[in-house]
This record gives structure tokens, C-alpha cells and sequence, in this order.
């Protein structure tokens, strides 16, 4: 038998067997879709060298059947570095060489050809009674065993034969079982808007609107939606009963159980984080429906008796962190564990609060990891992973992954969470169906139109073309523009109509809040640091690396802007209380001199964030307490309030006499710096807006509001959960 040579690279912890499709991290197989892993071994074999993007096209994607060879490179590398455990920004093994391609850093990649040689077993033969010609026979001496000798062999076959039996039987009861998979999925909702499901009764499923804050629900079958009256402010879905009676509703108020019809209102208990706006669970029922396990503002958790009464606290906020909010509740069917997500990843502990630990520490460590829940018969852990998509505290841009927790005799959980989701679409908000056969989620296709105000026919219409960006900013010379690509967070400049895009920078960076330096010679953004708060960097507009702006700073920063003059750069800082709900008292408006590097406190900013300076240089705009509009006056050293909020991405006028902004109602308004009444300016009933916080909103150089208008999709999808 004839075979090929099988080609076997070793670097690091890991094996790649090009031949048989294999990558093996420690012996252990690891899952890797196929054009990721046929990346992977062009790049092996061309360890050190830089392959070209044009190369991998002709290598991996024919030309004559692919459409976005972008973005599906794009998503084929991130993929790969996920499954190496590596980090784009600071790569061990693949690095991305900008307008060129992709490199293998380790040049010494260890390589074996591998032959397969045939063998040629030879049987004895039985030894003949007459000899070959010419040659000799030999003696053969026939000996008869004794009787003991027969039993003794019989009773050896038999031990063999129950060792085996013993062995096949160790080696079923610890067997890797089959992994489920999903076979086929289903849409049910089609109104397209932005939900985040909360439960299911068996027959429904239950969400919260984002938009509107309001509670629905829909056969799990699809069909109409239906709306749930609840009598509360801004309504938010934690839960669903055990038994699908009751929901569990977390408001301004606390927490509050009412039926399913919005009927029999109850309230439990007092002083949560209130979930609007977090778009995460921060309450959930015991498995018996008895107790409520939730958290508050400072990210501990508490556990109370469903009546309101014995409240106490189960565990501490863990000490200082990034992000102190404890989010994604969930409690194990069988009541001994609960687990939630805190500092983008997940924890767990024991039902009375001790044994606190990392659940899979060391697994795709520069993701985020969130909104788990069991199955209904605790077999199956689903959860989130992915990258940071709309906003710090509201993680898209993930896939579903789940942990198989099967146990046997002898058999152990696995350690190694397996995909479950594929394709294109994110996911969000998954929720295992009461019979396990099913997951709900959340399905986003992102995809966005950049459109601008047109007064004279009172329309939105499509703006550069009708692009899919977010956070334009316009150089003070009129000439250039400098967008961020929605979704995927590239920094382009071009020229004022479009024309001549110039890349800046690359994922996974996510420049936003851009603003253009005076001189144009620079840009400066916000991005989220892997830690989960944001920074501050400063890029060239011709190109180059982004530099921190304050790297010795380790609170987050955000929204800078220059001075005028271009001498100083206003930001906000939050220090270490980022992520908390009550932030807006820790955070205050700072100035860097930029030749001095000396930083130094805007007077009585306290509590001010999102400020910006006015283009004449004598106001700087923040919003406090309940995005309130408020004013400084350069000149005097004084605030004042200029019209209560909510008021969102506030923008100068460029003569600085008019402040606009989106308002409750998501239309647009401004206010003159004079103070008074805000007047409506546009109104945007049935303008889906969207982007990397979900809306966002800036003025052209001739004050024309521009918008990103949503044309992705967001519904909720049945995915057939196949554990065959």
C-alpha cells in the first residue's frame, strides 16, 4: 500500500498537520473552520515572509467565486489568531504588515515531511514435511501439554477477554460524547428593531425594545408582536418564572414580578443598577422561583426571598476594577451555582456567594465573554464571545459558543468551550428554549447610510455617496474628511467630496469621538482598551501608528478636543470608577498643554463629561447629571445649565451659537448658548438610526445635521440546538 507524505508543522504549543486538515494545541484538537486554517498554512509555509494579499486571494479564494474578498480575509484572520490565542496588537505568531499582507513571525517554524511506507507483514508458514529441493529438513518435536497447562491458558484467555470487556467499558463511559450543532435556523420576528430577549415560557419569548423601552413578545413560532403593558419608567426585562407565570422587571424603581399580561404587580426590592441602558441582566429567579438573585450599582450581588424579605448580600464587588458592573445573572438548574459577567468576562461561584473564580480564564483572553445561561437540564452553558460592538456595556459583534458540562462516571466537563454559532450574522441575547432543542437569539447584520439633512426638501438624504460611516469631522482648511467605516471601526480621511479614501488605521482599533487638530497635521480619537476603558490616541493625517495620548494615565479618557488655538487638548477622565453606574460623580474636564505635557482641572467640572470646546474658543459645552446641557464660560469661570436632558452627542454650530443634539425623542434640537427653551429642529419619527453606541449624530461645515441611518437587520432567530 502505497501512500503520500503527510506535511507536519510544529511552532509554540502547537501541531499543524497541513495533509489531514489538524491543528492540535498540547495534543488536543482545536476547531478551525476550513479557509482559516488553509490561511494558516500559507502563511506556514512561507514562515518569516511576507505573503501578499494578492497571494492569498489566488491561494485560498479563486477569483471567479468570490465576492468580499475583504471582509472575508478580514474575518478568516481574526478567526485564526483566536484559535492561536493571538493578539493583533501584539502578535507572537501572525503580524499584519500594512498595504502588504499578513507575515508568520517565527521564522523557524519546525517543518517534517512525514513519509507513510508500506510494510509487508509475513505470516508464519507451517513448516513442511518434505524439504525444499537441495535443502535440509529440519527436525520438528511435537510436545503434548499437560491438562494444567490447558486450564491455566484458558484461565489466561479469560482475564484477557474481561480486561478487554473492562476496557471497553472505561472507554465508553469516558468518551467524548457527539457535540451538538445547529442543523437549521428560523426567523420569528421581522419589524427589524433592536431587542433584547429577557426569557421564555415555553410558548413565548419575552424581550425589552431598546428603542422604547418597552416589553414584547412572540410565539416561539413567530407571528405578531405583541406588546406588555407595564406600569413602570422605562421597563426592563430580567426574567421569566420557572414556571412561565410571572416576569421579573427591573426598573428606575428597583425590581418588580407581574404577570405575564403586565397583570398582578409586585414590587420586590429596592436599589439595583436598573437594566436600561446596560442592555444586560442584572436580576434572575432561583431554579424553585423562591429567592431573586440581583446586583447593584457597585457590582455586588444580593439574594432575596421572592416576597421581598431576607435580603443579603452573597459577594462583594471583587475589589477596584475597570469595569465594576456585575451583569448577566444566571443561577444553574440544579441551584448550587450562579454565574455573570464582570470585566468583559465570566465568573462564578457558589449559590451562597463563596468559591468566586474565573470560569474559563485563560480562553480567548482579549474577547469579551458574557450573557450565559444553561440549558434547562444544566447539560449546556451558552454564552457570548466576541468583540466589543455597541457600546462598552452592550457587547455585540460575538458568536454563540457553549460549555459542554456532561458528566459521567467517569467521564469530566469538558475544559474547552465548542462554537455553536457560524456564518455571517452577530449574535446577542441567547436563551435555550424550555425542551433544549431550540436557542433563541438575537441575529445582527450591521450595515449603516450616512445621510445628511437636506432643509430644502426636509429630507434625510444619502451623504459622500451614501457610505456606511460614522463620526465624520472636517479639517478646519475645508478640504478633507475624516470618517470611521461602520461596522468595522477602519479610520479613513479623503478628500471633502469623497473622493481619494486613504486608510489609517486597522482592526481591531475602533476610532471614535474623531477630532482634526487646527493645522490638520493630526487626528485625534477615543478607542476601548483591552481592559475595557477608554483611551485617548493621537494619528497623523498622513498615516502612521496611533500613540497614546497619555499613557502614563490609568483612568479612562474620553472625548478630546483641541483648543482652537490648537495649544491645548480638552478630554474627560472617569479614573477608576469607569463602568460604574453612578460614574457621572467621579468624572471632571481636564486640559493638556501640549508643549508642556502639563494637565491641569477645568474649575467646578465635577461630574461633567462629553465636553467640547466652541469654534470662537470662548464656551466649552459638557452634559451632566441626567444629560443636562450645561455651559462654561472661558472668561468668567463659570457653568451654567442651559436645558435639562437627555441630550446626546451635542455638536457646535459653527458660528458657536447654537448647541443641537439628539433628544428624548431621537430627533434632533438645539438650544442657543442665551439659554431657554430647545427647539426642535428635525424630527425623525421612523428614522432608524444606528452605530457603534446605536445612534450618533454630527453637523456638516454648513450646520446640516448628519446621521447614520440603519439599513442592517436585527430580529430575533430560532436556532435548531441538534444534539445527535
Amino acid at each position: 500500500m502505497q501512500t503520500h507524505p503527510d506535511t507536519t508543522y510544529q511552532f509554540g504549543r502547537f501541531e499543524v498537520n497541513a495533509d489531514l486538515g489538524e491543528l492540535l494545541r498540547d495534543g488536543k484538537r482545536v476547531r478551525l473552520q476550513e479557509q482559516p486554517f488553509r490561511l494558516l498554512v500559507v502563511l506556514l509555509e512561507k514562515a518569516g515572509e511576507v505573503v501578499s494579499r494578492e497571494e492569498l486571494r489566488s491561494r485560498i479564494w479563486p477569483e471567479d467565486t468570490f465576492v468580499d474578498f475583504d471582509g472575508s480575509l478580514r474575518v478568516a484572520i481574526r478567526k485564526l489568531r483566536e484559535a492561536l490565542g493571538d493578539d493583533a496588537d501584539s502578535p507572537r505568531y501572525i503580524e499584519t504588515v500594512p498595504k502588504r499582507g499578513y507575515r508568520f513571525l517565527d521564522a523557524a517554524v519546525h517543518r517534517f515531511i512525514c513519509p507513510v511506507e508500506s510494510l509487508e507483514v509475513l505470516s508464519p508458514s507451517p513448516i513442511s514435511e518434505n524439504p525444499p529441493a537441495g535443502g535440509i529438513a529440519q527436525p520438528v518435536s511435537v510436545l503434548k501439554a499437560p491438562a494444567t497447562v490447558k486450564r491455566s491458558s484458558w484461565l489466561i484467555m479469560v482475564a484477557i477477554a474481561a480486561l478487554g470487556l473492562l476496557g471497553a467499558a472505561v472507554w465508553f463511559l469516558r468518551r467524548p460524547l457527539p457535540l451538538p450543532r445547529i442543523s437549521d435556523y428560523a426567523q420569528i420576528t421581522h419589524d427589524g428593531q433592536r431587542k433584547f430577549l429577557g426569557g421564555t415560557d415555553g410558548a413565548r419569548i419575552y424581550f425589552t425594545y431598546w428603542n422604547t423601552n418597552s416589553i414584547g413578545e412572540v410565539p416561539i413560532t413567530g407571528g405578531q408582536i405583541g406588546r406588555i403593558p407595564v406600569a413602570l419608567k422605562d421597563p426592563w426585562l430580567e426574567d421569566v418564572s420557572p414556571d412561565g407565570t410571572s416576569l421579573l422587571i427591573g426598573s428606575v424603581g428597583g425590581l418588580w414580578s407581574t404577570g405575564v399580561l403586565g397583570d398582578s404587580m409586585r414590587h420586590i426590592t429596592n436599589g439595583t443598577a436598573g437594566s436600561a441602558g446596560v442592555g444586560g441582566r442584572l436580576a434572575t429567579w432561583s431554579p424553585d422561583a423562591k429567592s431573586v438573585v440581583y446586583t447593584d450599582s457597585t457590582g455586588d450581588i444580593y439574594v432575596l426571598q421572592t416576597d421581598g424579605s431576607n435580603p443579603h448580600r452573597l459577594n462583594a464587588s471583587m475589589g477596584p476594577s475597570p469595569n465594576r458592573l456585575t451583569f448577566d445573572l444566571a443561577w444553574s438548574p440544579d441551584g448550587r451555582k450562579i454565574r455573570f459577567t464582570r470585566d468583559r468576562r465570566l465568573w462564578e461561584m457558589s449559590s451562597a456567594g463563596a468559591e468566586v473564580h474565573q470560569l474559563i480564564p485563560d480562553w480567548r483572553t482579549s474577547t469579551w465573554k458574557c450573557c450565559g445561561r444553561w440549558t434547562s437540564n444544566g447539560k449546556f452553558f451558552i454564552f457570548l464571545s466576541g468583540f466589543t460592538g455597541t457600546g462598552i456595556a452592550n457587547p455585540d459583534h460575538q458568536e454563540i459558543w457553549a460549555i459542554d458540562e456532561r458528566r459521567g462516571i467517569l467521564r469530566r466537563p469538558s475544559a474547552e468551550p465548542f462554537p455553536v454559532s457560524t456564518g455571517p450574522m452577530w449574535w446577542g441575547s441567547p436563551i435555550p428554549s424550555r425542551d433544549g432543542t431550540k436557542i433563541f437569539a438575537r441575529g445582527l447584520i450591521q450595515r449603516g447610510e450616512l445621510a445628511r439633512w437636506d432643509g430644502q426638501s426636509q429630507r434625510m438624504r444619502p451623504y459622500l455617496g451614501g457610505i456606511s460611516a460614522e463620526y465624520v469631522a472636517f479639517s478646519n482648511d475645508g478640504k478633507s474628511v475624516a470618517y470611521t467605516s461602520y461596522p468595522d471601526g477602519i479610520l479613513w480621511k479623503s478628500n471633502i467630496d469623497g473622493s481619494g479614501p486613504v486608510q489609517l488605521t486597522h482592526s481591531p482599533v475602533y476610532p471614535k469621538s474623531l477630532r482634526w487638530s487646527p493645522d490638520g497635521t493630526q487626528i485625534a480619537f477615543n478607542d476601548v482598551l483591552p481592559q475595557g476603558q477608554f483611551a485617548i490616541y493621537i494619528i497623523s493625517s498622513q498615516g502612521g501608528a496611533p500613540q497614546r495620548l497619555l499613557p502614563e494615565d490609568n483612568g479612562a479618557q474620553t472625548d478630546p478636543n483641541w483648543s482652537p488655538d490648537g495649544k491645548e487638548v480638552l478630554f474627560g477622565t472617569v479614573g477608576a470608577a469607569y463602568g460604574r453606574a453612578d460614574f457621572s460623580s467621579h468624572v471632571e474636564c481636564r486640559l493638556l498643554d501640549v508643549a508642556s505635557r502639563r494637565v491641569s482641572v477645568v474649575p467646578d467640572s465635577k461630574g461633567i463629561w462629553s465636553a467640547r470646546w466652541s469654534p470662537d474658543g470662548k464656551f466649552i459645552l459638557g452634559l451632566s447629571g441626567k444629560f443636562d446641557v450645561v455651559l462654561f464660560n472661558v472668561r468668567t469661570q463659570r457653568w451654567k445649565k442651559l436645558v435639562d436632558g437627555p441630550a446626546h452627542f451635542p455638536a457646535w454650530s459653527r458660528r458657536s451659537q447654537f448647541i443641537y443634539f439628539i433628544d428624548s425623542s431621537r430627533n434632533v434640537s438645539r438650544v442657543s448658548i442665551e439659554g431657554g427653551r430647545a427647539e426642535r429642529v428635525i424630527d425623525l419619527t421612523g428614522f432608524p438610526h444606528t452605530g457603534w453606541m446605536g445612534d450618533w449624530m454630527t453637523l456638516d461645515p454648513s450646520d446640516a445635521p448628519l446621521l447614520l441611518h440603519n439599513l442592517g437587520t436585527e430580529d430575533v432567530y430560532a436556532l435548531t440546538f441538534d444534539r445527535k
